[in-house]
Parts: C-alpha cells; structure tokens; sequence
C-alpha cells in the first residue's frame, strides 16, 4: 500500500505554521512504518516505466457513436493468462505497484489452471462489463479467434494493451475490426542482439584465460521460466553456432537450482571441452554460479546470461561473470501499465512498445572469475591464468 500526503487549504496562515512540525513528525513517523515515497532508501523507478508527463495530449478517438468508459471509472482491467500461485503473485504484485506509481486502480482477472484457453475471451468480456479506462490482455492463445473478437470489441471502447505478443488470429466474420490505433503490444525486443553480446563476452573472457572458446558450451535452461525462454535458449544456440562453437549441449530443469547444480558440475567434470556456461534466467544463473564455486579447484570456465537479478549487473562488471543481460518479465506488464495510465490520460501511445535489456559487460583484460582466480592462487599449484594487469 501507498502512502502519500497532501497540503490542506489552511485559511488560517498561523495556524498551518504552528501545525506544520506536527506534519512533518507525522509524516516521518508514516514513512518508518509504512513507507513512502519519499524514502531515500527505494531504488529509483526505471527510466521505461515512468509516466511521460510532458507527452502530446493526442490518442486515437474511439470511432463516433461508441461508448466511452464510464467517467465515474478509474481502473484498469488486466486479464492474465494462468500461472502457478507463486508466478501469479510476482506479476500481481508488479501490476498493483505500477498501478499505485501512476495513482489508479487495477482490477485482475486470471485464467484457472483448470479453465480453457478460450474462456479468456469471457473474462475479457466480463472486464469490459466494468466499464474500464483500458484494458490489458496477457493472449493464453493468440490464435483464439474468440479472443481476437472480444479484443476487437474492447479497442472500440477503450485502448487495449497486450502482453509479450501480438494476437494472429482474425476476429469471425460479421465481427468488428481492431479500432486504428487503440491496440498497443508490450513485448521485449528480439533476442539476437543480446545474446550476441553474451557469446561475445563469454568468447573474449574464456580467450583471455587461455580456454578454448570453439570447444564446447552449456547452455543452462529453466523449462518452467516466463514465455520467453526458449527464445532466448534458441538465440543463444544460433550465436554460438554463428561463433564457430564445434559443441553445444543443454542442462535442462524444472525450477529446482540444486538439480540443476548436480547436472551441471556432472557434466564439467566428465567433459572437458566446454569453457564458457550461459545461463537463461535467474534460476539458471545462480546454478551456473554455484557450479562455479563448488569447482573452483579443479575445472575452469566462463559464465554468461540472462538474469532478473539487477546487482548482477557490477558482478560482471568486476568481471565474475562474463557478461549479464537484464530481463526482467515483470516490467512487461509495469510498463503496459503505466502505458494504459497514458491512454486514459489522452497521450499517445505507439502500436508497439519494445522493453530495453540492460546489458552489462566485464573488463577487456577480464578472463575466469576473480573469485576462481583467488582460490587458485591460494592453493600450491600453478593459478589458472584469469586476467592480464588488474
């Protein structure tokens, strides 16, 4: 919950003065127990999510004779796709805080585990029942024509807002088209182009450590992560096969770190060809770096890839980690908040809204992990060759 605080319209001059300590007690006591926005200890919001102020007042108009949201509604509709009871308050909880930053309300609906694809085109219907601002729609099918219906009839009313992908299905016959630019996609940008970098720090660290980059790859894969990770698994594979990279084999696992770790470490000890492990997700990073440590005297290689995890972010940049690439699912449906909250304030908005992925790169003389390069040192045997001058 939110806790803001405004300035009463005191007539009084002396008396707002003589009151004004109070508040100021009042309102550091509410930020120690509650929070506030003012906290100087909260990160910063991130650039893409905030809401343009400055932005042209211009949206596409809902086509003459339509009916418009009521003007007595001030929430958003946001319909997801299912989830497991974990993931689903993840995504939940990132809504609703988008939803307070940009001060209006959120109404969820979510697919049960149980219910068919199809019935999101009923809850869609049920959401636009409400009379929203806008609504958002995360596609459990994207070639559901009856979604693509009910959608079509919303971006009559109200902007629409889908998540990670576009809908491919066309609504049946006789039914309304997708008003002219009242859709708007939330999706990340393709995976080329990171995952590219990731392979390319990974081959300039395992280089630098006089490790074979062409040898051989694992590829660390979460199955159960968001929509997206077998495309960043498949641009990972191009890329290294692009790179010249003769082996590439995969570690696959269901959530669960530690059996990702026993396979993996498994895995280096048999085969001595691959030098570089790129991780899909968080899941997959932490397994990667656990792996790591437990093998730290014994079998050397470079780590590189996708996390949600931002302070990875200066682990790589002290070079620990090869490279790291900031994806953070969650920031899918912020910024289709925030977006929707623009819409309802008459900003424009473009027909398709690409997230940013932070990329975050080691040192140029970086090679194995300081950490792996430490423990080495330590021991009576030759270190392993890590970086050149530090």
């Amino acid at each position: 919950m939110r806790v803001r605080f405004w300035k009463s319209d005191a007539r009084d001059v002396g008396i707002a003065r003589a009151r004004a300590g109070l508040g100021v007690v009042a309102c550091l006591f509410a930020a120690l127990s509650l929070g506030c926005d003012s906290n100087p200890f909260t990160p910063p919001e991130p650039d893409e999510l905030k809401l343009d102020v400055a932005a042209p007042a211009v949206v596409a108009p809902a086509p003459e004779g339509s009916v418009a949201a009521s003007p007595d509604s001030k929430s958003i509709e946001l319909v997801l796709d299912r989830h497991d009871p974990e993931e689903s308050e993840v995504f939940k909880t990132a809504a609703r805080t988008q939803a307070g930053r940009e001060r209006v309300r959120l109404r969820l609906s979510t697919l049960a585990a149980s219910d068919l694809s199809s019935h999101q085109a009923e809850l869609v219907r049920e959401a636009m029942s409400r009379r929203p601002i806008a609504l958002i729609v995360e596609p459990a099918d994207p070639a559901d024509p009856r979604l693509a219906q009910a959608v079509a009839e919303a971006s009559v009313l109200v902007p629409v807002f889908l998540l990670d992908r576009p809908l491919v299905a066309s609504p049946s016959a006789g039914a309304p088209k997708p008003a002219p630019g009242r859709v708007t996609v939330v999706a990340p940008p393709p995976f080329s182009e990171s995952a590219g970098r990731l392979v390319a720090s990974a081959i300039r660290c395992a280089k630098n450590a006089s490790l074979d980059p062409t040898a051989g790859a694992i590829l660390v894969i979460n199955t159960v992560s968001d929509p997206f990770v077998d495309d960043r698994a498949a641009a990972l594979r191009d890329q290294l096969k692009a790179a010249g990279v003769k082996q590439i084999t995969e570690i696959r696992f269901a959530q669960k770190v530690e059996d990702a770790v026993k396979q993996l470490t498994e895995r280096l000890k048999t085969d001595a060809k691959p030098s570089m492990v790129l991780a899909v997700d968080s899941p997959s990073m932490t397994a990667s770096r656990e792996a790591s440590s437990q093998l730290v005297d014994e079998r050397p290689f470079v780590t590189a890839g996708y996390t949600a995890e931002e302070q990875l972010g200066q682990t790589a940049r002290t070079g620990d980690l090869a490279a790291v690439a900031e994806f953070v699912p969650t920031r899918i449906v912020r910024r289709a908040v925030s977006l929707a909250a623009q819409a309802a304030l008459g900003k424009q908005v473009p027909e398709k809204v690409e997230l940013t992925i932070v990329f975050h790169d080691s040192p140029l003389d970086a090679g194995l992990p300081r950490t792996q390069s430490f423990y080495k040192s330590r021991g009576n045997q030759a270190p392993l060759p890590s970086r050149s001058k530090r």
